[in-house]
């Protein structure tokens, strides 16, 4: 398959009625001891007929050309954030190559389809086939792009970056900077199966970081279950060890849930529900984060076993309200690149 050749036949007949506004996503995962001759004989024409709005191909690909881009958010000798975001492009090759690939509408008759409920159904689909066919058949994927039915442009959605907001800091002052090396130095003291729940959430939690904004709080949550390891992982009975007097304070003065509703505790634990029990993404704002991050600080020096430094109180008590986890706004800051346009070698 060329360039020319894909435009035909990666939408279905009843997709689009108004094909000059409309366009399809298209995944590319490498294919291995596959081929399309194999496909047509185990699944016949039902499976090249996709799942209702995704369809599947499998098939040698050469001579298609991409796009590829990287955003950088530069900043200044003195550390001040810089405008414009640097955005590098490159010009790439498809590898003429085997592949499976998923497609799925992204533009109806001029309406667009919104991304999450694009990935959701091609990782619906692919989830399937890597669970009864195997990984071989969808190795990596390769390249993501949207094509235009008309012209055969080939676009690749630009990154989200997001901007620097207060929240993030840096917080640098010698009392955070002492403790850094006072919880560095318990980490490293560690031995055994504590030293190694330690390192590997540290590890996923760093990884937090780096995913989208609807999928870090699972690697959060994941990265604060390794760390209390099976003996201890209630993180309710841990903050109430730990904010003892505090919880005794306030319910001498009618605050029976101070740890629940003051500190957050139940916020967090419902976003956890709404993820593992209801299927609901949860896209953490800047303060949020920030909060999962302090709260963190206090697990971890439990585990070190190191006096408590009641950090969550401390953030709590700077402004941030734990109320607000349970009405995200909307008004992240962040931008999307532009889309890149690939060569049309048609």
């Amino acid at each position: 398959m060329n360039q020319a050749e894909i435009i035909k036949i990666f939408y279905k007949n009843g997709w689009f009625k108004d094909y000059r506004n409309s366009s399809v996503m298209m995944r590319f995962y490498s294919s291995h001891r596959v081929n399309e001759k194999l496909i047509e004989q185990f699944f016949g024409k039902e499976f090249q007929e996709g799942f209702d709005d995704v369809l599947v191909r499998t098939g040698f690909v050469a001579d298609l050309y991409y796009s590829l881009s990287k955003a950088f958010l530069p900043s200044d000798e003195n550390g001040n954030p810089q405008n414009p975001i640097l955005l590098q492009v490159k010009d790439l090759k498809l590898p003429n190559s085997n592949y499976t690939i998923l497609s799925t509408p992204a533009k109806i008759d001029g309406k667009k389809i919104g991304e999450r409920t694009i990935h959701a159904r091609l990782n619906k689909i692919a989830a399937l086939l890597r669970i009864m066919i195997g990984s071989n058949f969808l190795k990596d994927v390769f390249y993501e792009f949207e094509l235009d039915l008309i012209d055969g442009n080939m676009t690749s959605h630009g990154e989200i970056v997001s901007l620097i907001t207060p929240d993030h800091g840096p917080f640098l002052n010698e009392v955070n900077i002492s403790e850094l090396k006072e919880i560095y130095t318990a980490v490293t003291s560690c031995e055994g199966t504590k030293k190694e729940l330690i390192q590997l959430s540290l590890d996923i939690f760093e990884r937090a970081a780096k995913e989208e904004r609807e999928k870090r709080f699972i690697y959060y949550w994941i990265a604060i279950d390794i760390l209390l390891g099976k003996d201890d992982n209630n993180p309710f009975r841990i903050f109430k060890h730990i904010y003892s007097s505090e919880i005794k304070a306030e319910a001498l003065n009618g605050n029976p849930d101070f740890l629940g509703n003051d500190l957050g505790i139940q916020f967090i634990t419902d976003i956890r529900n709404n993820y593992f029990h209801e299927g609901k993404e949860y896209p953490l704002l800047d303060a949020q984060e920030r909060y999962i991050h302090v709260l963190y600080i206090d697990l971890l020096r439990h585990k070190l076993e190191l006096p408590p430094q009641k950090h969550l109180l401390r953030y709590v008590k700077n402004g941030f309200n734990p109320n607000n986890l349970n009405t995200p706004e909307q008004n992240v800051l962040q931008i999307r690149l532009p889309k890149i346009a690939s060569k049309n070698t048609t």
